[in-house]
């Protein structure tokens, strides 16, 4: 009785007041100041419908709408361009509707599919609701929560060709994590799946190189030189692209400790897909984990981890990496508390700013990604349920 007591009468109505506050923290943050969705993609695909060549216009142009730097693969701007004939103020509005309908199916979906109780849910939201990267991304009118969503459904809707095939082409939009996704389902043998998804991708380069007569093998590569112009380059929080930039000011030794990284994780892949006989889900959530260490990301991308919550269930390293998590997110709003309350942050600054920061989320990330792949018993059993 008392389980059920506190499963309907606090869980319930506690998840919701969470999913409300990030809600209207990121109505305010990302509709009405004027600097909200300052990161979506609302220009590039303007100047698409205009018929200008957006990525040329950014690398050389020095003014720019916001901060909309256009380092997405073509496909989303085809896919969102006519929103942008809503105007801005309605392309905000829209965003930031289309970003809370996702969350609430989401939340909706684990709840009848995998049984998950109202007291789970309020667990894994509240790094969410204590923490930035989710409220940061409705405020900001980033791709995370469409990133976040489109790797879920693929997981749940993935033994449908086409519609497996569309999720991860929308999923190569933001190639960081659709590259090391790609690979995971390509382990896990959807092989036709992965070719479509691909094929689509580069014909939507083809497309955007014969409409402004660009070279078409260079075209292909706009996006990525963007994302490393000097202009767009930022460092992360935790991975190997931002360590080396950090650490390395010889460009060529980045490039070779960054490609052996990345070399030796991918062979660990092949190497627990075909000696290991690791299962789809492991594959599907190493592959994840992969992203986050191995390919540039800003911390809000860590949004994605509520997937981790959410699969993974390993008795004591779960718990530790829930607080370390729960720690890293409210970390950024702590530095931000102390500021507005007249304290000293050099202390927060001189914390996340520095290689050992970024080594430290390193280390834990690839900890996971090798617990991932060595479950314990127990949730070895959860994983092949699955």
């Amino acid at each position: 009785m008392k389980s059920l007591f506190l499963g309907t009468t606090i869980f319930k109505p506690l998840f919701f007041i969470f999913l409300l506050a990030i809600f209207l923290i990121g109505f305010y943050n990302g509709v009405i100041s004027e600097q909200g969705a300052k990161d979506l993609q609302y220009y590039p695909s303007k100047l698409l419908l205009e018929n200008v060549d957006f990525y040329h216009s950014y690398l050389n142009s020095s003014e720019w709408f916001m901060s909309q730097v256009p380092n997405y693969y073509f496909q989303l701007y085809y896919i969102i361009s006519p929103i942008s004939l809503l105007g801005w103020g309605n392309v905000k509005l829209f965003w930031y509707l289309l970003n809370v309908f996702l969350i609430c199916l989401f939340f909706y979906d684990i709840k009848k599919r995998q049984g998950v109780s109202f007291k789970q849910l309020s667990i894994y939201i509240l790094p969410f609701f204590l923490g930035f990267p989710m409220t940061n991304t409705l405020g900001n009118g980033q791709f995370g929560i469409i990133v976040f969503i489109t790797i879920y459904f693929s997981w749940i809707l993935r033994h449908n060709t086409y519609i497996l095939s569309l999720l991860l082409f929308i999923l190569i939009s933001k190639y960081s994590f659709g590259v090391p996704i790609i690979l995971g389902f390509f382990l896990m043998g959807y092989y036709r799946s992965v070719i479509i998804s691909i094929s689509l991708s580069l014909l939507f380069s083809i497309i955007y190189s014969i409409q402004f007569n660009l070279n078409v093998f260079r075209t292909i590569f706009l996006p990525i030189k963007i994302n490393f112009s000097s202009e767009a380059i930022r460092v992360g929080s935790s991975d190997i692209m931002s360590l080396s930039k950090m650490l390395f000011d010889n460009e060529l030794i980045g490039q070779v400790v960054i490609s052996f990284f990345l070399i030796s994780f991918i062979t660990t892949l092949f190497y627990y897909t075909f000696r290991r006989k690791a299962s789809d889900i492991q594959l599907f959530l190493s592959s994840i984990v992969f992203s986050l260490f191995g390919f540039f990301h800003l911390p809000y991308d860590w949004v994605v981890l509520i997937l981790i919550l959410v699969f993974l269930n390993d008795g004591l390293f779960t718990r530790i990496f829930y607080f370390i998590i729960l720690f890293l997110f409210t970390l950024p709003r702590i530095i931000k508390l102390s500021s507005f309350f007249g304290f000293n942050v050099d202390w927060g600054q001189d914390f996340v700013n520095n290689p050992y920061f970024i080594l430290l989320n390193l280390v834990l990330l690839i900890c996971l990604f090798f617990k991932i792949l060595n479950p314990s018993n127990e949730n070895k059993r959860l994983f092949n349920s699955l």
